[in-house]
């Protein structure tokens, strides 16, 4: 009876690391669906939009501020992240790093 508590003990050390090395595979395959899907060329446009005015839409939980607009300057543009210049309703200018994939659209302010 000792020698299956013994092995069942073993059993459960062995998979506890189970579930952190799921999260690592579910990072690559997410990376290689980026890969395959051409996400990159997103970057590629933003790239072009830098340093211009523009009306971002981001999720809700990344508001820029507390402007309706969302204006703000495009600054950098790497292939995961933005980093975006902008003014508060104080009118201080605040940067924020945001995510590609939390950017719903983009509008260009002529």
């Amino acid at each position: 009876m000792e020698f299956f508590g013994f092995m069942a003990f073993m059993g459960l050390i062995m998979f506890s690391d189970y579930p952190s090395k799921v999260k690592k595979l579910e990072k690559n395959v997410k990376l290689l669906n980026k890969k395959l899907k051409g996400e990159n060329t997103m970057s590629k446009v933003l790239n072009d939009l830098k340093d211009k005015l523009c009306i971002i839409t981001t999720d809700p939980h990344h508001s820029l501020g507390s402007k309706a607009l969302n204006e703000g300057t495009i600054t950098d543009v790497d292939d995961e992240w933005v980093k975006i210049t902008f003014k508060d309703k104080h009118e201080n200018t605040k940067i924020k790093i945001i995510r590609i994939d939390d950017i719903k659209s983009i509008e260009i302010k002529v």
